[in-house]
C-alpha cells in the first residue's frame, strides 16, 4: 500500500499520552473492550474485564519508524484528512497498568470485599 505524504504526530512517552488524556479523557488510554455504554451510563472494569490499554514507553523511538510495534497514538493528517492509529495491548482489570492510568493507587474495594471497580464511564 502506498501513501501520500502527510504529517504525522506521534504520542508514546507518559507526558504525551498525558496531553492525549487531558484533552481527549482517560478513556482513550483504557477502555473496556466491550460495546461502549449506553448514552448517559457507565460500566465498570473489575479484576476479570478484558480491556484495551496505551501503555507510555519510558522515551520515544530514534530514529522514527512510521510503521512501529511499540504502543501509541499516531495523528496523521494529508492536508485534507486526519487518520489516528491507536496500538494497544489487551490486558485485565487486575492489572497496575489499569489502575495508573485511572490515577487511582490500590483501586477500591467494594464494602462487600468483592473485586475492585474503576468507573470507566464515558459518556456523561
Amino acid at each position: 500500500r502506498i501513501r501520500n505524504e502527510c504529517q504525522i504526530i506521534r504520542c508514546e512517552t507518559k507526558e504525551e499520552l498525558g496531553a492525549v488524556a487531558m484533552l481527549f479523557g482517560k478513556s482513550c488510554l483504557v477502555g473496556l473492550r466491550d460495546a461502549p455504554p449506553k448514552v448517559r451510563s457507565s460500566r465498570f472494569i473489575n479484576n476479570n474485564c478484558p480491556c484495551n490499554v496505551i501503555e507510555p514507553n519510558a522515551v520515544k523511538e530514534i530514529p522514527f519508524k512510521v510503521n512501529t510495534s511499540r504502543l501509541g497514538i499516531d495523528f496523521e493528517h494529508n492536508g485534507t484528512t486526519l487518520r489516528v492509529v491507536v496500538r494497544f495491548r489487551q490486558v485485565f482489570g487486575r492489572d497496575g497498568i489499569v489502575r495508573s492510568l485511572h490515577g487511582v493507587e490500590n483501586g477500591t474495594t467494594t464494602s462487600n470485599g468483592r473485586a475492585n471497580r474503576i468507573n470507566s464511564s464515558i459518556a456523561e
